[in-house]
């Protein structure tokens, strides 16, 4: 109660909690716009979205280009694929795929009400999560997961 007080409502009704500090929540869309604004700043990165990517050109065992389907080849040193299970149109050109299986997740983001936690919360029996997002708050758990082929994935897109 004394790290999050709005549970002292809730005395009486569970066993205990573990409180981990050094976890952070945060909005995952946000930071990776701000990584990828980050890295063009500093460190010249290009970015390039909206193209669907085909695959690697390959030479000696080397990445040469990046293949997109309406668009030039793209010359490329390295690359970081970053797609989720749309990794498999890759399959071809990316022997180091496993078996990825699509995973949608669902939230629900309101207004912070009055005694809304401070502090990220658990419910492992329900498998439910409440993180504050400063005046919002967040409840996220649940997740469908299905196999590869049935129409979750997108295409990849760079």
């Amino acid at each position: 109660m004394r790290i999050e007080p709005d549970l002292a409502a809730y005395r009486g009704t569970f066993a205990g909690a573990i409180h981990t500090p050094a976890d952070a929540v945060g909005e995952a869309a946000a930071y990776c716009r701000e990584l990828a604004a980050h890295l063009v700043r500093s460190q010249g990165v290009a970015t390039l979205f909206g193209r669907e990517v085909r695959g690697f050109a390959q030479q000696g065992g080397r990445l040469r280009a990046l293949r997109f389907r309406h668009r030039d080849d793209l010359p490329i040193d390295r690359a970081v694929i970053a797609c989720g299970s749309a990794v498999a149109a890759l399959r071809r050109d990316v022997p180091e795929v496993r078996a990825i299986w699509p995973v949608r997740g669902y939230s629900l983001t309101i207004a912070a009400p009055e005694g809304a936690p401070v502090v990220s919360l658990t419910d492992g029996a329900r498998k439910l999560a409440f993180a504050r997002l400063g005046d919002r708050l967040r409840v996220a758990g649940l997740a469908d997961i299905a196999p590869r082929g049935s129409g979750f994935a997108g295409s990849v897109t760079a």
